[in-house]
């Protein structure tokens, strides 16, 4: 009996031990269960996964300084070989009757072929043209230089051209080389198209393509007028200034901005033509040449 009293006594004891233990902690259900250290996966070893968040490709924004060629030789490009005949193509901003001018000149300026190729568009808006070029007295292989150009139809000065150095063949493979690019190569920023001028002085700025010697030359040109031919105003008598800028280059070969000033004379409001363009130091020609219209004031 006393056996029996001692298991009872023993097995309450045992009882009110594991009734007085603290419980075990309970995990909230909304908790995500822990992880063992080997198997968390780092950054560098984790995969893409089709959730995973991706970012769309995009494409590069141009400068802004960026503007496109008013006139794009798009082939031949410079230092291509030609022979006769050779197709002129590009892209043009199509001026008045949407007809350009083109020419192929030697080493020493002499005209060998002329051409007035269509541009496929309407006045002020950009389109192709394509030209054959026919070239003859060529004995030798020899430089020389493709322009295109648009002149204006009230005075029939330069309104803009562009050009390329391309080698003349008398026969043999011609070797065509890729365009320069699309970009202008002497934006006028200011002043800008049709602003008003006053005081008898005027500034342009703008940003330039390397030229030889960092040299640009100025030009201001009345409209219309009389007297012999001038290349670039048209008139003789309708140059009412000349004038210099540089550009501002770090190093050979690299464009920046160029500014310049010309002062001038008018007794009343006159629609004038700015004109900024680069010399060739191969020829003496005109290597490009961009403008923009104003009006003079006194």
């Amino acid at each position: 009996m006393r056996k029996v009293v001692l298991w009872v006594l023993i097995l309450i004891l045992v009882w009110m031990l594991a009734a007085c233990a603290p419980a075990a902690p309970q995990q909230d259900a909304s908790q995500p269960a822990p992880t063992m250290p080997d198997e968390v996966e780092s950054a560098d070893d984790a995969s893409p996964t089709s959730e995973s968040p991706q970012t769309p490709p995009t494409e590069t924004p141009l400068p802004e300084a960026f503007v496109e060629e008013k006139i794009l030789i798009a082939a031949p490009g410079t230092n291509s070989s030609v022979t006769s005949p050779f197709v002129v193509e590009g892209l043009a901003v199509a001026p008045f009757e949407s007809i350009l001018g083109l020419r192929v000149t030697d080493a020493n300026g002499v005209v060998l072929a002329e051409a007035y190729p269509q541009v496929n568009a309407q006045m002020g808006q950009t389109g192709p043209y394509q030209q054959e070029i026919v070239f003859s007295g060529v004995t030798e292989e020899i430089p020389g230089r493709l322009v295109v150009y648009t002149t204006s139809p009230r005075d029939g000065g330069l309104v803009h051209l562009s050009s390329v150095v391309i080698r003349l063949l008398p026969g043999g493979e011609a070797q065509i080389s890729p365009s320069d690019g699309a970009e202008e190569k002497i934006q006028i920023l200011s002043p800008a198209a049709g602003e008003a001028v006053s005081g008898g002085a005027i500034t342009v700025t703008g940003n330039s393509a390397y030229f030889f010697e960092a040299n640009l030359s100025l030009m201001l040109c009345a409209e219309g007028g009389s007297g012999s031919p001038h290349l670039i105003c048209g008139n003789a008598d309708s140059v009412l200034a000349e004038g210099a800028a540089m550009i501002d280059s770090p190093d050979v070969g690299i464009g920046g901005v160029f500014a310049g000033s010309l002062s001038y004379t008018v007794d009343a409001e006159t629609p004038a033509r700015l004109v900024v363009y680069a010399l060739s130091p191969m020829d003496g020609g005109i290597e490009h040449l961009s403008s923009v219209d104003v009006r003079l004031t006194p």
